[in-house]
This record gives C-alpha cells, sequence and structure tokens, in this order.
C-alpha cells in the first residue's frame, strides 16, 4: 500500500493579525528554513523501497503569500491553505513540526482543520518540543501519534508498511500513541537515529518557495560594518543552509538539542560537506553558505579544512553562533577569509559562577577575551548573546556578566530571558520547584517574558533586569563609544531608532556620539530629544538607575 504524506511547517512567528505583523511581512523576514522536514523528504525519496509520494506544505510561505495578495484573516488564511493542498493530494498521513514554542500555538487549529477535513488522515507530530511534551500533545483528540526523536528513518519505514497508515504508525517502535500511554506494559521508545550523516541525501531546496526566505538572521550576517548600510539588502549573495553535525556533549541546562539528535556528536565528513555545497552551486546557483551547525568547531581539524576547501571554492559563509572557546587566531583568519565580518557568539553568562554552577556551560571568562581578540584582530565585528533569569542566579551575578561584557567590548549584546523548555533540566528544577509562573501559558515565544519566579526574585524583578543590562551594556557603557569609534555609535543608534522611534537612551548615545565628533549642533538636537524622551515613565525609570549627571 503506497502512502501519500504531507508535512506540515508551522509558522514560525505569532500572526494573528496581519497589521500587527506588517513589519516583519512587510520585510520578508521568514527565517528558519524548515531544514528537518526537507532532510526528511530527501530521504524518504531516496530510501523508500515502494516510492511512496511526500510533500511539503510551507504554512510560512502561505501566509505571506495571504498577506500579499490583501488577505485580512491569518487563522482563515491557513485553514485555506491546508484544505487546498489536502483536495489536491489527498494524503494518508499528515505530519507536524513541533519545534519550538511558537509552533505549538498553531497546533490545534492545524489538527482540528485536517480532521475537519477527512478523519481517516492520521495525524502526526514529530520535532523538539513534541519529543520531550509527547503527553501534553497526545491530550489532543486530533493527534494520533507523536515521533520520539529524528524522523527520517521511522517516516521512511512507515512510508514502505504495507499495513494501513494507522497500523503502521500504532506498531513503530518510534513512535508514541494514546494507546501505548495508557498501556499497562511501560512503553519505552526508539530514537532512530541516522548514525552516519554521510548517508543523507543532499537536501532538496526546490520544495521551498526560496524567495521567501530572507529572515532577520539571514540579514545580520550579509550586512556590512555600517548599520546604514545593513538595511540594504545585498542582492548579489544568494545563500542556503546546511548543517554538518547533529547531537551535543554539552549538558547546558536550558537547552534541548539533545532530546532529538543525542548527545554523542555525529559528523559529517568533509568530502561529504563539500560535495553538498556543489550540488547548491549546481542546482541553486549559491555563492554563500550558511552553516547552521553549534558545534561546527567542535573537531577543529575537520572544521579547517572544510573552510579551506569553501576558500577555494570562493564561498561566502557565515555562521548563525559558534563555539566561542575554540575560536583562535587560525580560525578567525580562516573566517576572514570565507567573508565573515560581524559574528554572533552566545557566552550566556558572564559570571564563571553561573557558567559553572547554574548554565553547566564549559566556558571560562578568559576563553571569551581570547576568542573575542582574535576575531577583531581579523575584523570580524563581535555580537553577543546573553541569558538571563535562571534560578540561583543573583543581581550580583549579573553585574559580573555587565563588568564581562565591559572589559570585552562587544559590537552589540543581545538580553534574552531564559526559558523553561521541556526537555531541560531547567524546565525539570522549575516545574519541581513550582518556579513557572503559568504551567499552562507557557508556549509563549516571547524571550522578553519572564515565566519563572523564584523566592529570591519574581518575574517583574528579572524583566526589568534584563532591559536595564541591555540599556547598561549597549548605551550607557557602548564598547564603541568607549573608543572613539563615533560612526559606529551614530550607525547602530540611528538604526535603534529606526527600530524603536523615540528611544531614549538611543537618543542619549548619539548626543554622546556627535559631542565626540565636535558637532555641537547636532549633539544639542539629540540632547532636546533626549531630554524630551527621558520624561517618559518608561524611560525614566530606567535612566533613575543610573549615576549620570
Amino acid at each position: 500500500m503506497i502512502k501519500k504524506i504531507l508535512l506540515i511547517n508551522m509558522p514560525n512567528t505569532v500572526i494573528n493579525d496581519y497589521d500587527k505583523a506588517r513589519y516583519s511581512l512587510d520585510r520578508q523576514s521568514i527565517s528558519n528554513a524548515p531544514y528537518g522536514l526537507l532532510s526528511i523528504i530527501s530521504y524518504v525519496r531516496k530510501n523508500s523501497r515502494r516510492s511512496a509520494e511526500i510533500r511539503l506544505l510551507d504554512l510560512n510561505s502561505a501566509l505571506y503569500r495571504a498577506y500579499r495578495s490583501g488577505k485580512t484573516n491569518p487563522p482563515n488564511d491557513i485553514r485555506d491553505a491546508i484544505v487546498t493542498e489536502l483536495s489536491a493530494f489527498s494524503p494518508d498521513i499528515v505530519g507536524v513540526s513541533i519545534m519550538f514554542n511558537v509552533n505549538y500555538l498553531y497546533l490545534p487549529l492545524v489538527s482540528a482543520q485536517v480532521k475537519k477535513f477527512d478523519r481517516a488522515i492520521q495525524v502526526i507530530a514529530g520535532g523538539n518540543l513534541a519529543t520531550s511534551m509527547y503527553e501534553k500533545l497526545l491530550e489532543d483528540e486530533n493527534i494520533d501519534a507523536v515521533c520520539y526523536g529524528e524522523g527520517e528513518i521511522p517516516l521512511t519505514q512507515i512510508a514502505d508498511s504495507i499495513s494501513p497508515a494507522n497500523t503502521a504508525i500504532s506498531n513503530h517502535p518510534s513512535f508514541f500513541t494514546s494507546t501505548k500511554l495508557q498501556s499497562e506494559n511501560c512503553f519505552q521508545p526508539v530514537n532512530s537515529m541516522v548514525m552516519n550523516l554521510d548517508t543523507l541525501p543532499p537536501i532538496n531546496f526546490d520544495l521551498l518557495d526560496l524567495a521567501s526566505y530572507k529572515g532577520p538572521m539571514l540579514r545580520f550576517f550579509q550586512r556590512r560594518k555600517s548599520c546604514t548600510e545593513s538595511c540594504k539588502e545585498d542582492t548579489s549573495l544568494k545563500t542556503l543552509v546546511i548543517y554538518t553535525t547533529r547531537g551535543c556533549p554539552y549538558k547546558c541546562c536550558f537547552c534541548a538539542c539533545h532530546v532529538v539528535h543525542g548527545k554523542k556528536i555525529r559528523m559529517m565528513s568533509v568530502e561529504k560537506v563539500i560535495s553538498d555545497v556543489h550540488f547548491m552551486i549546481d542546482r541553486y546557483g549559491i555563492n554563500s553558505l550558511m552553516i547552521n551547525d553549534d558545534n561546527f568547531l567542535l573537531d577543529k581539524n575537520r572544521a579547517i579544512k572544510i573552510l579551506q576547501h569553501l576558500i577555494e571554492m570562493k564561498m561566502t559563509v557565515n555562521f548563525p553562533s559558534l563555539l566561542i572557546r575554540n575560536i583562535d587566531d587560525e580560525i578567525a583568519a580562516l573566517l576572514s577569509q570565507v567573508g565573515v565580518t560581524n559574528q554572533l557568539v552566545s557566552i550566556e553568562s558572564g559570571s564563571e559562577y553561573v557558567l559553572k554552577h547554574i548554565i553547566q556551560k564549559p566556558l571560562k571568562i578568559k576563553e571569551i577575551s581570547r576568542a573575542v581578540e582574535s576575531l577583531r584582530r581579523y575584523g570580524i565585528n563581535v555580537d553577543t548573546n546573553v541569558v538571563t533569569g535562571f534560578p540561583g542566579e543573583t543581581d550580583a551575578h549579573r553585574q559580573e556578566t555587565l563588568e564581562t561584557i565591559k572589559g570585552v567590548g562587544f559590537n552589540w549584546s543581545h538580553f534574552l530571558i531564559v526559558l523553561p523548555v521541556p526537555g531541560t533540566s531547567l524546565y525539570n528544577e522549575c516545574k519541581e520547584k513550582n518556579y513557572l509562573v503559568d504551567d499552562e501559558n507557557f508556549f509563549s515565544p516571547n524571550l522578553a517574558d519572564c515565566n519563572i519566579s523564584t523566592p529570591d526574585y519574581d518575574s517583574e524583578h528579572i524583566q526589568f533586569q534584563a532591559y536595564f543590562m541591555n540599556l547598561y551594556a549597549n548605551f550607557i557603557h557602548n564598547y564603541h563609544l568607549s573608543i572613539g569609534d563615533y560612526d559606529t555609535c551614530i550607525d547602530n543608534f540611528s538604526h535603534v531608532l529606526q527600530e524603536v522611534p523615540g528611544h531614549a537612551f538611543a537618543y542619549y548615545g548619539l548626543m554622546r556620539a556627535y559631542e565626540g565628533k565636535s558637532d555641537c549642533s547636532t549633539a544639542d538636537y539629540y540632547h532636546e530629544k533626549f531630554k524630551h524622551a527621558i520624561r517618559e515613565p518608561y524611560w525614566s525609570k530606567y535612566w533613575n538607575c543610573f549615576d549620570i549627571n
């Protein structure tokens, strides 16, 4: 029995109202191409013995097209896109990807619409959050099963089964069902991982509307050093994404990467990586590559060989993040040669205590300084991610982080509030100690909201502290101001005002930058802007925290 399988890429942003999402949609900011689903489809098409039909419905592109065509109701547009695809394809199985919190928000709408169209269709869910929250997902009567772990091998086996779809799924050792959960025999699922990544076929990007994927992450890495110029799209670059590793050996308390891909690192060979890049060049004409691995630098010799090949191929390369402890002069030189001018590194904290005893991240402050010095030596601007709000983290620890940032000198620091994601030790701790502010509504994707409240600090205090840290590091003690790089300051603060009109601290930064350039008239102009803006209660409550005359 040949089966038809439809995989749905869920929306990556909350779009309940087009007007509220206009900023993102106007910038075509669909990010996070569904690489996992593309990998599953490519794998099934290569390895299925029964030539199963498998397709992708990308709801991000569907919403973008609906917005562009003047439609006004995103939930209805999602339903219409699903009905159109179901009518044209008539699948036996619909798989929905629940990787992140925001994907979960759309699950009831999508699963209900599929079952409304045809209750015989088997609705299955997979991905990081689905694997961690299988019991929660199976409370939805419209979800028939949840795939545990990676999906390539299980879906290929389901596609090849001669049994009906519901039987094939319920009998498979990698799928949770309500019946299995209720069984007296304790069901132990199998994570059917692809152990040799060289057996993965090249990704078939033909399934995506690639023109829709011009997200903010890509813009960050393609930008020039000037933020003013960064707003101009570099149309000469045609970029695709590749993942060359799976798994993570580290134990960071807030990360759930290991839930699907395991704790043992698996890597494509150098030859496989380069072969796949040649495939993307020949088929899609790319001249730019985004390597989306958290642990690309874990095997330094392998990373060096890959970078050397990419230099020979004249390929521009970007990395969403790099393992900072493994960056040295040799790596920085190679990164510069593949066109990296801006690099994000995630330090998470600048407190040795928090890194070691709370986050459990194997990183030392001296490694941060050394890496940033190496990158800067080769002309690479360095941004960082900082995460705060961990149980056990104190205001004194947060001050240590600010002092580290001030001492290292990052181009820009991005402050996030930690999210207790199911499948992490942080979530387990918060659940056990009743630290979750709202256990039923923790699926908010907003990393500016705090869902943790401890006896030491409530969620409102953490939210205040996170934004205070942003103002301290990026505006009051801005690195470029400290070294007299006033032009970069002007670009950065002007960009902030484009994003947040009326930002009082951006006016303050511009005032100081123009004072540094001895442009008194422009400095006076921004001083007046600042004095007017700082009267607003929102800004004044932060300004009063700083001892500035």
